[in-house]
This record gives structure tokens, C-alpha cells and sequence, in this order.
């Protein structure tokens, strides 16, 4: 969480050196030192947030995948106990559409989702403060607008999910229908 505040902070801090940097350049008041200096820092700041965004990104994913690892292990062993016959009352192609999909979710949410939804708060609420700081006008119009903006993501969230369990269901029958065909091939020959 320190990670994302430093990195989050950085970026909003970025601009103002760029604001200090057009202001004094537009006025004629910035000499050399001054500017070199102030570039320096930006240099300096950006490469670091460079550095701490990849780390960043790091560990969440090996964590994913460790979980997945751990999940699709453990979904394995469990299938692997079971009695024929719950196999006789099953899909195969949705044993097999909930072994890779599903667990491909999971290691998603875990890993991206996690961080996006951690950086995502935390930048939201930073430069909140700092538009509200900056320009209280400017601010309001866009807490104005993104309200509504938050409520349509959301209605297309929802008809996403709505179309991944419909393209699941999909990809299940598909492979159902691809591993009832070669199981009877394999009979035939």
C-alpha cells in the first residue's frame, strides 16, 4: 500500500513541476540553474515512479499465479477422488471450461484487479484533494460529472459479465461437444 500511495503521489507531483517549469519559462523568470534543477527532479521522480510501478506489478502477478497453481492443484486432486459415476451425470467440457476459465478469473481478479482496484482508490481520492486544492471550480464540474459516468461504467460492467458467462456457457458446450466427438472416435476406431 506504501507503493501505491509513493507512486501515486509522484504522478500527481509530476505536473506541478511542469506547471513551475511553463509558468517560469511564459514569465521569463526561471534562469538555467533553476530550470536544470527542476527538470532534474522531474527526471528523477518519473524514473522512480517508473521503477516502483514494476515492481508493483511484480508481485500481485506472482501471487496470482501461485494461487492459481495452488487452486488448480487442488481442483485437480478433488476431481481426481471422485466416483465415476458423478462423471457419468457431468460435462466434460464444463469440468473442463471451469478448469481454465474460471481459475484464468480468479488469478485475474487476484493479481490485476487487486492493484488496479487498489491504485485506482487511491489515485481517486488523492487527486480528488488535489483538483479540490488547485481549482475548486474546475473540481465540481468534474465530481458533477463523474457520478454518472461512474453509474454507466457500471451498466456496461454488468452486461460484460453478462456476455462472459453467456461466451463461457459457449466455450463449455463447444468443448463438450469436441471431447464427446473424439471419446467417440476413439470407440469407433
Amino acid at each position: 500500500m506504501l507503493f501505491v500511495l509513493i507512486a501515486v503521489g509522484i504522478n500527481l507531483y509530476l505536473p506541478f513541476i511542469m506547471r513551475q517549469v511553463i509558468d517560469g519559462l511564459t514569465a521569463q523568470s526561471l534562469d538555467r540553474n533553476i530550470l536544470l534543477r527542476l527538470l532534474g527532479t522531474y527526471l528523477l521522480l518519473g524514473t522512480i515512479s517508473v521503477i516502483v510501478s514494476r515492481l508493483l506489478r511484480r508481485i500481485p502477478l506472482k501471487l496470482s499465479h501461485k494461487i492459481e497453481y495452488a487452486l488448480r492443484t487442488d481442483v485437480f486432486r478433488h476431481l481426481t477422488r471422485l466416483d465415476q459415476e458423478y462423471y457419468r451425470g457431468e460435462r466434460t467440457g464444463d469440468l473442463m471450461t471451469r478448469m481454465s476459465s474460471d481459475i484464468n478469473l480468479v488469478r485475474d481478479a487476484i493479481g490485476q484487479g487487486l492493484l488496479q482496484g487498489i491504485r485506482t482508490l487511491a489515485v481517486l481520492l488523492l487527486a480528488s484533494v488535489v483538483m479540490v486544492l488547485t481549482q475548486p471550480e474546475l473540481a465540481g464540474l468534474v465530481f458533477a460529472l463523474y457520478f454518472p459516468m461512474v453509474g454507466i461504467f457500471f451498466l456496461i460492467l454488468r452486461v460484460m459479465r453478462r456476455r462472459q458467462k453467456d461466451l463461457q456457457e459457449h466455450v463449455s458446450d463447444v468443448s463438450n461437444f469436441s471431447q464427446e466427438s473424439f471419446s467417440g472416435i476413439r470407440c469407433i476406431k
